[in-house]
């Protein structure tokens, strides 16, 4: 697929699924009251306007400028009528988020097939971070993680740096993936997949890589317990304490810590 049809083709047949489709529009309509139905009305003929504009970027090849408004538009439509027969509005700001992505760092659309490869599939993984994708040199041994449907996930995703293969690579990979609830998916180049490369050695570099950058990939546990001492009723200041100076410090800084390993 050209990066060019990743990029338009699915957002344009999403929004076509609401504009277009006329006998799904109109069974969907006649259900809803008077103001209800001036407001689908309003809101097909402003994603109507902006699928005409996605049409002629994708022609002429050129940059979609106007994603925040088409985000809020569908935003609108989500709260209104989530309801509405194949309306996914995950599906949608994956998408968009992706694509503002590619563009934050392209001034064109080149016109050539996608070159890298990802394969998405199912995790179970906890981390502090809610995504995480690699940024290396060879673009084979990239990995991401995030639940794609969820929009804490995916606006940190992109808060990363890596090349703009690797988000064409993801936008391409969205039929694969389930936008109906919060799945995890983990992403690797889809030859490793088919030379059965496990999805745990995956996950287990996935780790390395996080750790090496920082992060945390194991939970915290903290043991707040306070210290007991039964014997301070047989302390007195006239005796000497000065050599335990030391070890006083030691218990001071085990009060200041609250996880196990450091106590």
């Amino acid at each position: 697929m050209k990066k060019v049809d990743v990029i338009y083709s699915t957002l344009i047949e999403g929004i076509s699924n609401i504009c277009d489709d006329f006998n799904r529009m109109e069974n969907y309509w006649n259900e809803l009251d008077d103001e209800k139905q001036t407001q689908i009305d309003s809101l097909s003929e402003t994603l109507l306007a902006e699928k005409q504009k996605l049409v002629r970027c994708k022609r002429d090849k050129e940059i979609y400028e106007d994603y925040s408004n088409l985000k809020q538009q569908l935003i609108d439509f989500n709260n209104l009528f989530n309801d509405y027969p194949g309306f996914n509005y995950p599906r949608f700001n994956y998408i968009i988020s992706l694509s503002e992505k590619i563009f934050q760092n392209s001034s064109l659309i080149p016109d050539e097939e996608i070159g890298l490869e990802l394969k998405g599939v199912d995790s179970s993984l906890s981390f502090e971070e809610s995504a995480y994708i690699t940024n290396l040199s060879d673009l084979s041994k990239t990995i991401a993680w995030l639940s794609p449907a969820c929009s804490e996930s995916l606006n940190r995703l992109v808060q990363y740096n890596a090349d703009v293969d690797c988000w064409y690579a993801l936008l391409h990979e969205m039929n694969n993936i389930d936008f109906r609830g919060d799945s995890q998916y983990l992403f690797y180049c889809k030859s490793h997949f088919d030379a059965g490369v496990s999805t745990k050695n995956v996950s287990t570099l996935l780790k390395l890589h996080m750790i090496s950058s920082g992060m945390k990939t194991t939970p915290s546990p903290e043991y707040l317990r306070l210290p007991s001492n039964s014997s301070l009723e047989l302390f007195c200041p006239s005796q000497s304490y000065i050599q335990f100076q030391d070890v006083i410090g030691i218990l001071g800084e085990y009060n200041n810590r609250s996880d196990i390993l450091s106590k």
